[in-house]
């Protein structure tokens, strides 16, 4: 007899609360920057030119590239 684990299921009941613009004018705090509020939080926060030019994937044997931005990029 064969037990299969039951198939579970996970959800974010809000999925588009999954990010953080970082309010860059608030003073830091211990766990980073706070948020802006969502209406405030355009497309042009979430986009970097940074990202769009991207390195060489021969550099390392695997073939991949990371470009490590932070908040204040």
């Amino acid at each position: 007899m064969v037990l299969l684990p039951p198939l579970l299921m996970a959800t974010d009941p809000d999925p588009l609360q999954d990010f953080c613009v970082a309010d860059l004018s608030g003073t830091p705090s211990v766990n980073g920057h706070p948020c802006l509020p969502p209406s405030s939080a355009g497309d042009e926060f979430l986009f970097s030119t940074r990202i769009a030019s991207g390195g060489d994937p021969l550099a390392n044997p695997n073939g991949s590239n990371v470009t490590e931005l932070d908040v204040s990029e």
